[in-house]
């Protein structure tokens, strides 16, 4: 719309160009701002993904300390059974 009152020889014509010229500016800043943001978001994402597997390696570290104790318990009985038993 500016270049056609530009090309029509509107009387405000310096001032449309210069205000257009800022629009494109702006908008040139906003684009900018949205890569930056998008480039943000992707990197959170990674660290969120990265936080979700610690979580998951917890829980499997947590239930291998479950198993382990409850298989020294049963190494701890079978060892008394037959030492018990090997005596008598």
């Amino acid at each position: 719309m500016s270049d056609e009152l530009v090309r029509e020889n509107y009387h405000g014509k310096d001032r449309v160009t210069q205000r257009k010229e800022e629009v494109l500016q702006c908008w040139q800043e906003l684009l900018l701002l949205l890569d930056k943001h998008k480039t943000n978001l992707t990197v959170l994402c990674g660290l969120i993904a990265m936080l979700r597997e610690v979580d998951t390696v917890m829980a499997n570290i947590a239930e291998l300390r479950v198993c382990t104790s409850n298989l020294l318990g049963t190494y701890r009985l079978l060892r008394e059974t037959f030492a018990s038993t090997c005596l008598h």
